[in-house]
């Protein structure tokens, strides 16, 4: 369960500095 959150959070952050 950790691992899959840490996967998300890094995909929301990677999507982030996409973004900006």
């Amino acid at each position: 369960m950790l691992q899959t959150m840490q996967f998300v959070l890094a995909h929301s952050l990677h999507r982030l500095q996409y973004s900006v």
